[in-house]
């Protein structure tokens, strides 16, 4: 469960969290072009935070969008982005689950350099992944 906590949070930093105040709604959404890792996502959510959510394709392109409403969520999201250090504090578990949703969200392999890179324009968090 602490894995796919961590999973979720790694993930969410290709997402966008905002909240909606005429509706009152907490959201967290993330899109891609592959539909299968969204529901990698999906599933994570249902395990560590006992979420649900939903996955739908875009009308106006051909990526896919997850959403997931959740008020706790939000506020944990937003939390641990204030400081990327609260991570190292974390279990081993959350820690592993948090690297591999920011390189399946923001990485990338160069089989010629033998590299794998995570792009991101948060220095702190990449200082915590590394």
């Amino acid at each position: 469960m602490q894995r796919e906590r961590g999973f979720v949070f790694g993930a969410a930093e290709d997402g966008t969290v905002y909240y909606k105040p005429r509706k009152h709604e907490y959201i967290l959404e993330i899109e891609q072009l592959e539909k299968r890792w969204l529901f990698v996502v999906k599933e994570a959510l249902k395990i560590g935070f006992n979420l649900k959510s939903s996955v739908r394709q875009r009308k106006t392109r051909k990526y896919y969008r997850l959403v997931v409403y959740s008020k706790n969520l939000y506020n944990e999201l937003l939390e641990m982005r204030k400081d990327f250090n609260k991570i190292l504090l974390m279990s081993p578990s959350f820690q592993k689950g948090f690297v591999q949703g920011v390189f399946d969200a923001e990485g990338s392999i160069s089989k010629q350099r033998y590299s794998l890179r995570v792009y991101n324009k948060k220095r702190k968090m990449l200082q915590v992944v590394k």
